[in-house]
């Protein structure tokens, strides 16, 4: 998958703050393009990504939409993403949830209230993207 494409045309906030080091920011900057693995549901595949913790952004099947997975499991929360300016500001929403990001097991999500889950499906389609949970 070839990095060209992730860049994008206006600048997301979080990239404005990525020399800052005020301890307010609750968005840590993006790292530099890397490569994690995402579940495809019958095996984990190898992609490029960047990664905004505990989360990375990766094309779609499409090559052309977004895709938002949690790093550690590869559980993808959110696809069908048209700018990476949605997926940050997803980021940024998820983020403020009372939610611990740090497991490494998908068992975790399905002890999560309904209250829980059901914000996180509206954040999802609030920046215009739709679930996309692959668990097996």
């Amino acid at each position: 998958m070839p990095t060209a494409g992730l860049e994008r045309g206006t600048e997301h906030p979080q990239r404005a703050r990525a020399t800052e080091s005020s301890p307010n920011s609750i968005t840590p900057p993006l790292k530099p393009v890397t490569a994690i693995y995402i579940d495809t549901g019958l095996v984990y595949r190898l992609v490029e990504a960047v990664v905004s913790t505990p989360f990375g952004i990766h094309r779609g099947a499409d090559g052309h939409s977004y895709c938002l997975s949690h790093i550690a499991t590869g559980y993808r929360i959110g696809s069908g993403f048209a700018s990476l300016d949605q997926v940050l500001a997803l980021c940024e929403d998820l983020r403020r949830m009372k939610i611990t990001w740090d497991f490494t097991e998908k068992a975790v999500i399905a002890g999560w209230s309904y209250y829980a889950r059901n914000k996180i499906l509206s954040l999802i389609t609030k920046h215009g993207g739709t679930t996309g949970s692959t668990t097996r």
